[in-house]
């Protein structure tokens, strides 16, 4: 059986990497679905399109394409999140972002059940991810 694989990220700034992220797993045999989060126009092609998950939030289509990124990541967040609490048609799930792309992925990868296969690749590891995992911070 082939393995279908969520690839998640923002298709306007991590193209390039969502792309080759698909390629690595089309050669080793799995089956990507790349999923958009990004809140400007995609730099390539995507199974996913971000006004799918978008139409899922009541905002989130009417703050595609602006410069309001801050309602816009949070939106989106809510909208992937309801996604993957829904979405069953994956064995496996990769994210990759920055700032806001990890925001919004890990958003959608907690409402996956525990013990679900997900792995985050993120630029903002250096920082305090307590947030992404949804961990309080203790004194």
């Amino acid at each position: 059986m082939t393995p279908h694989i969520l690839v998640a990220g923002t298709a306007d700034k991590k193209g390039e990497e969502l792309s080759f992220l698909a390629e690595m797993i089309r050669e080793a045999g799995g089956h990507p679905i790349i999923v958009d989060l990004g809140i400007g126009k995609a730099s390539i092609a995507v199974d996913i399109p971000q006004r799918d998950l978008a139409a899922l939030h009541p905002e989130a289509l009417s703050l595609l394409g602006t410069n309001d990124r801050g309602p816009a990541v949070t939106a989106m967040e809510e909208a992937f999140a309801i996604f993957c609490g829904a979405y069953n048609s994956c064995d496996t799930a990769i994210g990759i972002g920055g700032g806001g792309g990890t925001s919004i992925v890990s958003a959608g990868f907690r409402a996956f059940p525990i013990g679900f296969p997900k792995l985050i690749v993120s630029t903002m590891t250096s920082s305090n991810i307590a947030p992404y995992v949804d961990i309080p911070i203790s004194a």
